[in-house]
């Protein structure tokens, strides 16, 4: 097999090539070594949005262009087009995302707005004219700590086609109900407050056809096999499935790489080393899927967007009664992660990391799917299906074989008389890890009893588990009966006997999750089985809670005088730069010649003195050029926000531990 060492790509519109670089090195690292500084770096494990960037990439088959939000911090991308903010436009001749957000105040410190920007952006390029819903959602991958969402949202529904914004920022014209005061002006019919937030000026329309091109070149791009390495790591990238056994067989204990959403954060914040990654992100038969008589077929290295893509397909595909299975998948990926995770994670990286909270894996087991594992044995390839309920075998355990890869996911169609639904309770709707979720399955006969259940739950221990003792108990019975269901109720609240270590702590709310699952499960399926009519409060507990559509509005009230510039409505001088990536922060700054770092040395005690410092053994560690303490201090050892009592180092006594003590 022969192997390219150099990693081709565009970036902003301009190829470029690099020779056998480090494995280790993020695509947010490059782009920031060579001045485009727009992109920050957050959080490091993409959970923030401040790296957010687009990746356009050809498909051959489909003869399309797709266009995707990813994280700078984690993704790979050979053979792709990346654009990051700096790719969009200027502050001279902004883009119309980037001139909305700031005319309407979208950015405050400013620190997330190229990421912000990011988002519309690439929901622009997908979809020139998206509706309200798919203005907001778009951000789900996005924290912003100091604007606040509003005027993000109000920028964002500019480009929504069926929306009006009002020159106040209302999305809706507003009660004139004033702002609160007894002496309030507009009680009195007198309004003196501005009647706009932003200048009388007609805003860029936005011209998908003004974009930038996609590289022809990348149209004919053909991925080929790719080995990096530094001194302490090994990177491949096999083009097909029989390139990738080779590899495995060849070295059993590599790490296979795609999304890189888990490896990237076990790499840089859990110190775990993985000396060979074998990227599979452009194996074709990874990638394929069909419909078969019996159930969906999909390709291991499918991401979470595409299947959310082919499920949406299969509902309308199958019948009414074989799509159970299907919906609850769809429903319950709404919440996975993040727009930019769900782009780049996998099945395949979901089922083999086997989080106790997974969103997956749950459903995956109560809809009985099936699992092809392949290997490559004495130059045969050899394939075995394994039931999902065989699959895993404890807390980070599966079955497989050291030489087996996870080839492709079967998830079954449901059958006649089969309910199947899925329950998730977070922190927060989007991009938060369940506290418990479900995958709840019963299959009744014609009279209502139950023929066959599978309780599946997460978050209750450090693995995915059944509840056993309850599906066996339900099984006969009728449901709808109410005494069944409080019977149900006590054999799963013994069943589950959680100690105060549970995952996130808080075993009694565990529990009271579980219950409340089955509660609303129980009258869920009552009604879609039409066993019976359920009382109001009932049936309104079931259903979803939909959040409407956000609305805001702002008073502000005018200045004393016209001239005066404080209090009016308009963006600030550098709102522009932050929208457009220009702004330099303290860590754009590029580094000086003969520039040294610092690191501080902070006390490992709580409430300690200091008895001695000796610096000598640091100081000879090649590359330490000095070192500093309390008596290397000019002026006053002190600070504080008010009363500069606090030490800047600690000279006799520390007080906590992290305590600068040198």
């Amino acid at each position: 097999m022969t192997f390219r060492n150099k990693l081709r790509f565009y970036l902003n519109g301009t190829s470029v090539k690099i020779d056998n670089p480090d494995p280790d090195i993020t695509l947010l690292n490059y782009v920031r070594s060579i001045g485009l500084t727009g992109t920050k770096l957050g959080c490091g494990e993409g959970g923030c949005g401040a790296c957010t960037i687009m990746i356009s990439s050809y498909d051959q088959i489909l003869n399309k262009i797709s266009h995707i939000l990813a994280n700078a911090c984690l993704t790979p991308f050979d053979g792709k087009h990346i654009i990051t903010i700096e790719g969009i436009r200027n502050a001279k001749n902004p883009h119309p995302v980037q001139e909305c957000l700031t005319l309407l105040h979208g950015s405050q410190c400013g620190f997330c707005t190229p990421g912000v920007v990011m988002s519309l952006y690439s929901l622009l390029r997908n979809n020139p004219n998206p509706s309200e819903e798919e203005a907001e959602e778009c951000f789900d991958g996005n924290l912003c700590r100091c604007t606040s969402y509003r005027p993000i949202l109000d920028a964002a529904k500019m480009f929504a086609n069926n929306t009006c914004v009002e020159t106040n920022g209302q999305h809706e014209p507003q009660e004139n109900v004033g702002c609160g005061k007894a002496n309030c002006c507009k009680l009195n019919n007198v309004d003196t407050t501005f009647s706009h937030n932003f200048s009388q000026i007609q805003f860029k329309k936005y011209d998908a056809t003004q974009e930038l091109i996609f590289p022809p070149s990348l149209m004919k791009y053909t991925p080929e096999p790719l080995h990096f390495h530094s001194s302490n790591s090994k990177w491949f990238r096999p083009v097909t499935l029989d390139q990738l056994l080779s590899l495995k067989a060849e070295y059993l204990n590599a790490t296979l790489v795609s999304g890189n959403t888990r490896i990237g954060i076990e790499t840089k914040f859990e110190n775990i080393k993985h000396d060979v990654q074998i990227y599979v992100g452009d194996i074709s038969e990874f990638k394929s899927w069909a419909f078969k008589e019996d159930g969906l077929s999909l390709g291991a290295n499918m991401t979470i967007s595409n299947v959310q893509t082919v499920l949406k397909e299969a509902c309308n595909y199958y019948k009414p009664h074989q799509i159970q299975i299907f919906e609850a998948l769809l429903e319950n990926l709404k919440r996975f992660a993040t727009n930019q995770i769900r782009n780049t994670s996998t099945l395949a990286g979901n089922i083999i990391a086997n989080s106790s909270t997974s969103d997956l894996i749950p459903l995956l087991l109560s809809s009985k799917s099936i699992f092809s594992l392949t290997s490559l044995q004495s130059t045969l390839k050899k394939s075995r299906p394994i039931p999902s309920v065989s699959f895993w075998t404890g807390y980070n355990q599966d079955c497989r074989e050291i030489s087996e890869i996870l080839e492709n996911i079967f998830i079954p169609c449901s059958n006649h008389g089969q309910y199947v639904r899925a329950y998730k309770q977070s922190k927060k709707h989007y991009g938060s890890r369940a506290i418990v979720n479900a995958g709840l399955s019963v299959v009744l006969r014609h009279n209502s009893h139950v023929q066959e259940a599978c309780f599946v739950f997460g978050g209750m221990s450090r693995a995915i588990v059944r509840a056993p003792n309850a599906e066996n108990f339900i099984v006969g019975k009728r449901w709808g009966d109410e005494n069944v269901l409080e019977q149900l109720i006590e054999i799963l609240y013994e069943e589950f006997q959680l100690s105060f270590s549970v995952t996130g702590g808080m075993a009694t709310y565990h529990k009271t999750l579980v219950i409340g699952f089955i509660n609303k499960f129980w009258y869920d399926v009552t009604k879609s089985a039409n066993i019976a009519t359920l009382s109001p409060d009932i049936e309104n507990s079931i259903g979803e809670i939909k959040r409407s559509i956000s609305k805001g509005s702002q008073t502000i009230g005018r200045p004393d005088k016209d001239n005066k510039i404080v209090g009016k409505p308009i963006s600030y001088a550098s709102a522009m730069k932050q929208t457009t990536g220009q702004a330099i922060y303290l860590d754009d700054i590029p580094k000086i010649e003969g520039e040294l770092y610092g690191a501080f040395v902070t006390s490992q005690k709580a409430h300690a003195k200091i008895l001695n410092i000796d610096p000598s053994q640091a100081l000879n560690v090649p590359g330490v050029k000095g070192f500093f303490s309390a008596k290397d201090v000019p002026g006053k050892n002190s600070w504080g926000f008010i009363i500069p009592d606090e030490e800047v180092f600690a000279s006799k006594e520390v007080f906590y531990i992290g305590k600068f003590n040198l």
